[in-house]
């Protein structure tokens, strides 16, 4: 019988980040030319918002994961075409000619799902991602168009998210069949960054596991030449992390150097001795520079595009993702 391998374990559903943009790009596909079930009935799918142009678009998030994922998901297509609202509630505003997103991580929100069957009823387009079999997703109108889930996922996904809001946005202006072929070029990329940080790699080559190993008080930096797209993966590895244990905070390059310099006591006294001195009240920030170049003056530890953005953020994302797996390691 063999052994439980508890790296193997957390590794699982992360390991399937390439198929949920696979499943984006299937589900786009099979819209196209939809089949009719027993009744006749075609259902909505998400080809159908090919070149649709929303008065605005409105993603609605019940969790701070979510919620930066789309914002991911949107610093890509920078400057937005229509204006795009992300919040936590239905908006009273929402009217026909806007496009409503529901990104769940629970499935569970009793006010979303509220939301959702209101605005379905008015004939507002809704597009809908929670987890399988969840209320959210089982009591959904048929009008919603519901981002089926992989059969043998049960953990949290970030491509899940970041691939239907980019399928969403990018839907706007351009033919559903290339959305879907960009989705599975993202999915090869994502396939690709995993293989490095499989658990079954040496961790001295692992870069996921390198990321895990770094001490001490963590802060999250964008690198400011690639703009919102390096902050906002910054935040998301953040709340991602924060979620799995490992403390840590997304910061702006001027906020930054301000904690540098109420920290800078925990650096000061060469000569501490814990045995002696006791703990230190504060221990020594470290810097993670996303997108930066490897420049020691400017991090701690830089973790540079390992492809043109936006395929690398979305590779870095992945990367940061897989990290998590080991942190109870």
């Amino acid at each position: 019988m063999s052994g439980y391998d508890p790296l193997a374990v957390a590794f699982y559903d992360i390991a399937h980040e390439g198929a949920q943009l696979r499943l984006i790009a299937s589900a786009i596909e099979a819209s196209v030319s939809p089949e009719p079930d027993a009744w006749g009935v075609v259902a909505k799918g998400l080809a159908d918002l090919e070149g649709v142009r929303p008065r605005s678009l409105v993603i609605v998030t019940d969790g701070s994961v979510a919620k930066e994922c789309a914002e991911l998901a949107l610093s890509f297509f920078q400057p937005l075409a229509c204006p795009v609202v992300v919040c936590e509630q239905m908006p009273g505003f929402v009217g026909a000619l806007d496009v409503v997103v529901v990104l769940s991580e629970t499935g569970h929100n009793v006010l979303v799902q509220k939301a959702v069957s209101q605005v379905a009823s008015r004939g507002i387009p809704v597009v809908l991602c929670a987890p399988k079999e969840s209320p959210l997703q089982a009591e959904a109108p048929d009008d919603v168009i519901v981002l089926d889930a992989l059969p043998t996922h049960e953990g949290s996904s970030v491509m899940r998210f970041v691939g239907l809001v980019m399928a969403v946005v990018d839907l706007a202006d351009t033919p559903a069949l290339l959305v879907a072929q960009k989705l599975k070029d993202y999915a090869d990329a994502v396939d690709e960054e995993l293989v490095q940080c499989s658990p079954e790699r040496d961790e001295f080559v692992n870069p996921a596991r390198e990321l895990a190993d770094i001490p001490g008080q963590i802060v999250h930096v964008g690198f400011v030449e690639h703009g919102e797209r390096s902050a906002a993966l910054a935040r998301l590895v953040s709340r991602l992390w924060s979620g799995q244990g490992k403390v840590c905070a997304a910061l702006n390059g001027y906020e930054l150097a301000q904690a540098r310099g109420r920290n800078r006591g925990a650096e000061a006294d060469i000569f501490h001795d814990p045995l002696l001195d006791g703990p230190r009240q504060l221990l020594p920030l470290k810097a993670i520079v996303w997108c930066g170049p490897n420049d020691p003056e400017c991090a701690d530890y830089s973790v540079p595009l390992p492809d043109p953005a936006p395929v690398g953020v979305v590779r870095l994302a992945v990367r940061a993702f897989a990290a998590t797996a080991f942190f109870a390691a």
